[in-house]
């Protein structure tokens, strides 16, 4: 290959692709620890040149791309779909060169090698072009006819049979020896100062292709428990359907989960610790466990797809109804008190006495200075915002839902 392209892949002595830019699907498959050692400076001379390539053996490369998905049964099942798009375009040419008079007796020949040529077969020709360009220098077990076939036009671009290039690197790892080397060569990059030398370019590659996964994987949230989990779905559901396939919620009734604020906490810290790529949303309770327990999850820096959130703060809720030991008074439970009950709208609060159900304080956070507190009537409360939820013509402007609302774009408008 010329030593003019920056980026190089091989199976064996075979090329499998060679790019002006990173082919992060293929290098994702190799790992930083495939990196080879680089000679030092000091030994360095016109016989013993630095290398900058990954290499690992073939066996290896399979085993990681049967966990990826990309099987044998995979690559030769594209290759037969292809193999039978190219046998349906040849059947057309022949029934218009039939219907034209002319003689269809090459075409037929050039189907009945499509038809019958193996997949490995398929395999050494495609191998050849690309080590080629279209080219023409024979190569033992290659066809002109099967060339041409994978081309668009006479000395058009090469088309791929599979419709993704790692499962043509199954292919090629699958007609190889186990112990034959598999490369990534970025010696040119480096030598033309198009890359730095140093650079991890497996977890580059890695971070690229999740950073486009992200995009259309649902965004999960995990909330203090199933209450705030069955308000806020269902709120989605009615103030926003159209964007209710981005997101997922957690489902602690399902998988028994307890709920609270430390609960979460821990939650999250499994899920970090898993490694879920997905972009996640950790949404604390606008009260006193809720804010100790953001505030250590924030210190812990979990992966950058993970968000801290408690719930916004209400305007109403500086001068709201407790109860405490010395009675009933008006506080600001703003980061105390507000679970996701107080975001239910004034109907929903509203008691039959027609007051707001007060806050009951529960307990003293010493740390932090501050009592723990939740609202009295939490089940009336949730029955009574379904039945304004479920009856509202017009969710998005409805008063009564402005603070669910706010909450949900809270969600929604976090700066990835």
């Amino acid at each position: 290959m010329s030593i003019y392209w920056p980026y190089e892949v091989f199976v064996g002595s075979d090329v499998l692709a060679f790019s002006f830019e990173l082919p992060k699907a293929l290098v994702a498959v190799f790992t930083e620890s495939d990196r080879v050692p680089s000679l030092p400076q000091e030994e360095q001379d016109d016989e013993h040149l630095p290398e900058f390539r990954y290499e690992t053996t073939g066996e290896t490369i399979r085993d990681r791309l049967e966990i990826m998905g990309y099987t044998s049964a995979r690559w030769r099942a594209e290759l037969e779909l292809f193999r039978r798009e190219k046998i349906e375009e040849i059947q057309e040419q022949i029934a218009e060169e039939e219907d034209g008079g002319q003689s269809a007796s090459k075409s037929k020949r050039i189907a009945k090698v499509i038809e019958h040529s193996l997949p490995e077969r398929w395999i050494n020709t495609l191998t050849a072009m690309l080590s080629d360009g279209w080219g023409w220098c024979p190569r033992e077990g290659r066809s002109f006819v099967l060339a041409k076939a994978m081309t668009d036009g006479e000395y058009g671009p090469i088309q791929l049979p599979f419709t993704d290039e790692r499962c043509l690197l199954r292919a090629l790892v699958d007609l190889h020896d186990d112990a034959d080397l598999v490369h990534f060569d970025f010696g040119s990059a480096v030598t033309y100062e198009n890359a730095d030398p140093n650079a991890h370019f497996t977890l580059q590659a890695a971070s690229a292709l999740l950073e486009g996964a992200r995009t259309v994987e649902k965004i999960i949230v995990l909330t203090e428990g199933k209450t705030d989990t069955r308000i806020l779905q269902r709120s989605f559901d009615r103030l926003y359907p159209h964007l209710t396939h981005m997101f997922t919620f957690f489902d602690h009734a399902a998988f028994k989960s307890g709920g609270g604020a430390g609960e979460l906490e821990r939650m999250a810290r499994g899920f970090a610790g898993a490694g879920i790529s997905n972009r996640t949303v950790v949404l604390f309770d606008n009260d006193t466990a809720g804010f100790a327990a953001a505030q250590r999850l924030t210190d812990a820096q979990l992966p950058a797809n993970f968000k801290i959130l408690t719930l916004p703060e209400l305007e109403f809720a500086k001068a709201y109804p407790t109860v405490g030991p010395t009675g009933p008074a008006l506080a600001n439970i703003n980061g105390s008190a507000c679970g996701i009950e107080l975001y239910c709208g004034p109907v929903a609060l509203t008691g039959e006495e027609g007051s707001l159900s007060p806050i009951q304080w529960t307990g003293y956070d010493r740390t932090l200075r501050r009592y723990q507190g939740e609202p009295m009537d939490k089940d009336k409360i949730q029955e009574r915002f379904f039945e304004v939820l479920d009856r509202s013509s017009d969710p998005v402007n409805d008063v009564e839902l402005a603070s669910i609302k706010k909450v949900l774009q809270s969600i929604m408008q976090i700066d990835w």
